[in-house]
């Protein structure tokens, strides 16, 4: 998604960030959905200064443990194959960047 918000695809975000709030394994991450959700509106309406803040919000409270699930260390099981998880630069299955 950073490509999106870099060149300013706003619906393209948008679009993103739908398929994001609808993904499976959001258990550990109780405010995933209406994170995705309000940031999602936020690139609808071109508002940069929400886009950013929701960006913000959702990896300063779920980055390390994502990083934790992806990398099978966390106490709950990876989400994903790590083949499948954005290892080596490509996104994880059914997220697009």
């Amino acid at each position: 998604m950073t490509a999106s918000l870099e060149k300013k695809e706003w619906i393209l975000l948008a679009e993103q960030l739908d398929l994001l709030s609808k993904k499976s394994g959001t258990a550990p991450f109780p405010n995933w959905v209406s994170i995705a959700r309000d940031t999602r509106d936020a690139a609808r309406s071109a508002e940069v200064d929400g886009v950013h803040a929701g960006c913000r919000s959702c990896h300063e409270q779920y980055k390390e443990l994502w990083s934790q699930r992806m990398r099978g260390t966390a106490d709950d099981p990876p989400s994903a194959p790590l083949e499948d998880a954005g290892v080596d630069g490509a996104a994880p299955r059914g997220l697009p960047r």
